[in-house]
């Protein structure tokens, strides 16, 4: 399974296990054919962060958090179990 967010016309795909990740900008790249990620890292870092506070906050929609009551799991590959603590605990 791989996980994506979107931030205007850029779309981060994270990365799995087997695969890097993937960012695009989709206002000149509607097929995503051109990975930006190693050209972008900061977009890459910014996307991910904010991938990372939503899963914490367990809510994508505006409102208080809601604690993301699964803790830690495995298909999150880019983040580690103690960086998902780090995050929750903010």
């Amino acid at each position: 399974m791989r996980y994506g967010i979107t931030e205007g016309s850029w779309k981060l795909i994270l990365p799995s296990r087997k695969k890097p990740a993937e960012l695009y900008e989709l206002s000149t790249d509607r097929a995503e054919s051109n990975n930006l990620a190693a050209s972008h890292p900061e977009k890459v870092a910014s996307l991910t962060a904010k991938m990372n506070a939503l899963i914490v906050n367990g809510r994508s929609t505006p409102g208080a958090p809601q604690a993301n009551d699964t803790g830690y799991w495995k298909d999150l590959s880019w983040m580690r179990p103690e960086d998902f603590q780090s995050v929750s605990q903010q």
